[in-house]
């Protein structure tokens, strides 16, 4: 069986993924994202779990618990239900947390986007 979003129309997926190498991209699931010690994320997560050990830089939107643990370092935007900063954490992030925060889509954050390289004038 599979599902389809019914807003986009993209397969829904309810996987849990845990990042051991660095990543940069986008990741999609409904089920749990981990960024493992030593990892970093770059880019964009739509998941129902975010539970980071690593480093993540971007876009998180979270339909469930976000949980930074101990020495893991975020920057970006977080969007999700609630947030679990364990001490010794960094974090560098605009947060939107709430039962009612993730009703509105994430939008890309324009600095993430690759720019065409700077032409030169003569």
């Amino acid at each position: 069986m599979s599902l389809r979003c019914p807003a986009c129309s993209d397969p829904l997926c309810f996987e849990d993924f845990t990042l051991h190498r660095s990543l940069e991209g986008r990741v999609s699931t409904l089920g749990q994202v981990r960024v493992a010690r030593d990892c970093a994320m770059f880019g964009q997560v739509v998941c129902g779990h975010l539970l980071s050990e690593g480093s993540f830089d971007g876009e998180a939107m979270v339909y469930g618990p976000i949980e930074l643990l101990r020495d893991s370092t975020t920057a970006g935007r977080l969007t999700g239900r609630s947030l679990k900063i364990a001490g010794g954490a960094t974090v560098r992030a605009a947060a939107r947390i709430g039962p009612t925060s993730t009703n509105r889509p994430v939008r890309p954050r324009a600095d993430l986007q690759r720019a065409a390289p700077a032409e030169s004038a003569a």
